[in-house]
């Protein structure tokens, strides 16, 4: 399990390097078709896994993705917006 997480963290890793290298391409996007550009690569290691939002016990994941029944990965995604902002996302959390 620890081994797929460390995977699906090299593979976001890798997307956001090209968000990085293409600012232009990526700029107007917001935080839902953001998070489609991550599924992509996601889905093509885990095919038909990643999903999102999807519920999820009490609420919804932005990025969840399941193997034989089990959740091996759940994330929120958020753009950045300072500190503060990313405090406040994960006291909601």
């Amino acid at each position: 399990m620890e081994e797929d997480y460390q995977h699906i963290l090299t593979i976001i890793s890798a997307m956001s390097h090209v968000f990085e290298r293409s600012p232009a391409s990526f700029a107007h996007l917001g935080e839902e078709d953001l998070r489609q550009h991550l599924l992509l690569p996601l889905n093509g290691h885990y095919p038909g896994q990643a999903t999102g939002e999807t519920f999820n016990a009490g609420g919804k994941s932005d990025i969840l993705i399941r193997t034989e029944d089990r959740n091996i990965f759940i994330a929120e995604c958020k753009i950045w917006g300072g500190e503060k902002k990313a405090n406040d996302a994960i006291a909601e959390l």
